[in-house]
């Protein structure tokens, strides 16, 4: 485990977000002072984010703020794995084992003891049924169930 001083990570994740804000929002037009345009506001919120950030940054070179444990939670891994893993099957092997090996690696993510794969196979079944129901017959999105076999 990585231990980090508590001001430093705070400054850096105000400057880490002000920049991914001010990249997201660099086309927005900014107008002038007489005319705003819709990136103004953003932008003035996100610099002054990015100043507060400095600020923690530079203040934390000179004190003690107390030290915080770093650490990857196993759970969080899990569940990104499950996104992706949910977005890269759903095209190339169906709608249904994108579901299952999503499911599964929610299941794995949560903090409770295993209890035999009954309520997970309900999850699987109820998650299958909404999606058809929702995505393919209410919105009409044609999605392959199963992975084509060419």
């Amino acid at each position: 485990m990585l231990m980090v001083n508590r001001d430093r990570l705070a400054g850096l994740i105000y400057l880490g977000v002000a920049a991914a804000g001010l990249w997201s929002a660099w086309d927005l037009p900014r107008g002038t002072l007489n005319a705003i345009g819709s990136g103004f506001v953003p932008k003035v919120v996100l610099v002054l984010l990015g100043c507060i950030g400095a600020i923690k940054l530079l203040t934390s070179c000179f004190g003690d703020a107390g030290k915080v444990q770093l650490r990857l939670p196993r759970g969080l891994v899990l569940l990104v794995l499950a996104i992706v893993s949910f977005g890269l099957l759903v095209e190339r092997a169906g709608l249904v084992l994108a579901i299952i090996v999503m499911a599964v690696f929610v299941d794995l993510a949560g903090n409770h003891s295993p209890k035999g794969g009954r309520p997970l196979i309900f999850i699987i079944v109820g998650l299958l049924a909404f999606s058809v129901v929702v995505f393919s017959h209410l919105l009409g999105i044609p999605l392959e169930l199963l992975p084509k076999w060419n």
